[in-house]
């Protein structure tokens, strides 16, 4: 026991990072540290203050309402609250029963509408007790969910196998093993319902403000819609002092490019920092919903991760004032990159998709093909001319077995010297024309940084299983997707590659 210093004799500081270190581990084995708080008067602030800075509250607990609410000085301390909205489980009968008097939209029951402004109103008034600190950031992570969503999860391969569902199962059973089946039309139906907020939310007086939230997500784990105009618009209007939107939407839930070339207003962009647009994608959902849902205008269905070039247009216009702007699917690089904005006076990053960046088919002119790339890149270079702080500039795209990516980048070596970077990483090879290179030498200099051609880092084209795949072996500098839905989609993919699906 000599050997032992107590730890009262212990200096101060080394208390409190032996503490910290505790806490790391906490986070790292997953296990709770609440009730260490009251070991000693000296830890309680700081075990606390570790306990409620991301705090994941659903509406169904009042007692985690009150304790937000009744606790200002603990609420100082939040910088995550993901707040779940949780509808009513459901099975085929209450679908049914709930499609009858529903609209072509498929809008939710009333039920679960009544459960959305409830949630929504409650949301609102836990956020504004929770006063604006400019020196700490708030995050609202924003969920709309059902527990039975996971069941009528599509895991299979709707596209062969779309005769096998039963309206009254969920599941289907093969030698003593579960398999999920094909999802019948009325879980499509469900779990891509529209989110209905009723007007009157939004004309309560005084209005509904949340000005501590600083940046707002919303990840593809809500499946169901979000209506542009009269919800997602006005929510964003409730946080006066947002400075970014992260948000993760699938293509036939909104089209918000063909909505953005229609006038939706972008005007919210002035007044943020970052945005983060990723439109999700599976084909096998996607076929799924156009073999049950015949629709009128087939756009809605065919080229689905294409953009409209009056809506790449509208964001680019939208982001002049950003500091970073990432629009992964919802935009074309082609059709953003040659705006008339004039400068983007604060803009450090850049990531745009390109549906030019796929391997050239056998069919097409190879040198048509090669002078479309180029003339993409070309205008890249232009467009950053016009942004004085650029850091970073990723035009990339994904999607089973093709991956690309061109990056710019302005990096500092040995302190001082600045040096402004253009590679290639990709599952084809790309090689950079002399005009190219002289296109991006001046970018570079006109940013106050020698010139360097980077390394071409080549990808095999089996390991991309998904767009998420790409996502991570090109190594993207941006933060074009929430890491949590970046492991969903990886997960989701490793699931159909291994399920053994169910044949007649």
């Amino acid at each position: 026991m000599g050997g032992f210093l107590p730890w009262e004799r212990l200096p101060k500081e080394i208390r409190l990072m032996i503490l910290e270190q505790f806490l790391s581990l906490s986070e790292i084995e997953g296990f709770s540290v609440a009730s260490a708080a009251a070991v000693c008067q000296e830890w309680q602030p700081v075990i606390e203050k570790h306990t409620f800075r991301s705090l994941h509250l659903s509406f169904q607990d009042p007692a985690t309402r009150y304790h937000i609410c009744r606790l200002p000085k603990r609420s100082e301390s939040i910088r995550h609250l993901n707040f779940g909205i949780f509808l009513r489980e459901y099975g085929y009968k209450e679908v049914v029963n709930a499609c009858k008097y529903t609209s072509r939209n498929w809008t939710l029951e009333r039920a679960d509408a009544i459960q959305i402004e409830f949630s929504l109103r409650h949301m609102f008034t836990i956020l504004r007790r929770i006063k604006p600190n400019r020196r700490k950031q708030l995050e609202v992570d924003l969920t709309v969910e059902s527990p039975s969503d996971p069941i009528h999860h599509f895991g299979c391969d709707c596209g062969q196998s779309m005769e096998l569902y039963d309206l009254e199962r969920n599941w289907e059973w093969a030698d003593d093993v579960q398999a999920r089946p094909t999802p019948p039309p009325w879980a499509v139906r469900k779990l891509f319902d529209y989110i209905y907020v009723p007007s009157e939310l939004w004309s309560q007086h005084p209005p509904l403000k949340a000005p501590a939230v600083t940046k707002l997500t919303l990840r593809r784990q809500t499946r169901r819609r979000w209506p542009w105009e009269g919800a997602l618009e006005e929510i964003i209007r409730r946080f006066p002092n947002l400075e970014e939107l992260h948000w993760e939407y699938w293509p036939f839930m909104i089209k918000i490019g063909q909505s953005a070339s229609k006038g939706v207003d972008l005007g919210f962009f002035s007044r943020m920092k970052r945005v983060t647009i990723f439109q999700d994608f599976r084909e096998d959902i996607h076929e799924a919903i156009r073999l049950f849902f015949p629709h009128d205008d087939d756009d809605v269905f065919n080229n689905a991760r294409s953009a409209p070039p009056g809506g790449s247009m509208a964001f680019a216009k939208a982001s002049y004032n950003l500091e970073s702007f990432a629009g992964s699917f919802v935009v074309d690089a082609k059709d953003f990159l040659p705006t008339s904005v004039s400068v983007w006076p604060n803009l450090t990053s850049l990531a745009l998709t390109s549906g030019l960046l796929v391997p050239c088919p056998e069919d097409d002119d190879h040198d048509e093909y090669i002078k479309e790339i180029n003339k993409m890149f070309e205008r890249a270079a232009g467009a950053a001319l016009r942004m004085p702080c650029l850091q970073v500039m990723e035009l990339w795209n994904g999607k089973k077995g093709v991956a690309g990516c061109f990056r710019f980048r302005v990096s500092t070596r040995a302190g001082y010297r600045r040096v402004g970077t253009i590679s290639w990483t990709g599952t084809w090879e790309l090689a950079f024309g002399e005009r190219i290179i002289r296109c991006w030498q001046e970018v570079s200099w006109g940013l106050d940084a020698f010139f360097e051609l980077g390394t071409t880092k080549p990808l095999k084209e089996d390991s991309i299983k998904s767009h998420a795949d790409a996502i991570i072996q090109l190594q993207l500098e941006n933060q074009v997707i929430h890491p949590i839905s970046l492991a969903e989609i990886q997960e989701e993919t490793s699931w159909n590659e291994d399920s053994a699906y169910i044949r007649g």
